[in-house]
């Protein structure tokens, strides 16, 4: 699969899942590796730290052992996402972290004053 399909694949099912419209897309990227998996050197826990802060900073909820470079039980992993998940529904619950608001329409919008990502 191409990397523009995969993301017209990738948005077609956001938009099945009525999370998005493909005309709210403004940019996508498909980036390949060699390796799957992260390599944990000595600062590989500071350089994690940083990505988490950032991502939270501008408003992305990580969630789930991929997003957050953790190998959790499955226990573990559906209890952090019914955390995110009540976050994002209802961000006063959330504090500081619930910079990701639901729109009327019932999708995602993200708030950050990064003008990299002020499109989004």
């Amino acid at each position: 699969m191409t990397g523009d399909e995969l993301i017209k694949d990738v948005v077609g099912d956001l938009e099945a899942m009525e999370l998005l419209r493909p005309s709210e897309v403004c940019y996508g990227k498909v980036m390949r590796t060699k390796y799957g998996y992260v390599v944990q050197e000595s600062h590989y826990r500071k350089d994690l730290d940083l990505a988490k802060a950032y991502f939270q900073s501008i408003g992305i909820p990580l969630c789930g052992r991929v997003a957050e470079f953790e190998y959790i039980n499955m226990d573990v992993c559906i209890g952090r996402g019914q955390r995110v998940a009540g976050e994002v529904m209802n961000p006063a619950v959330a504090g500081e972290r619930g910079r990701v608001r639901m729109s009327s329409q019932k999708r995602p919008h993200f708030e950050t004053s990064n003008p990299e990502f002020a499109a989004f």
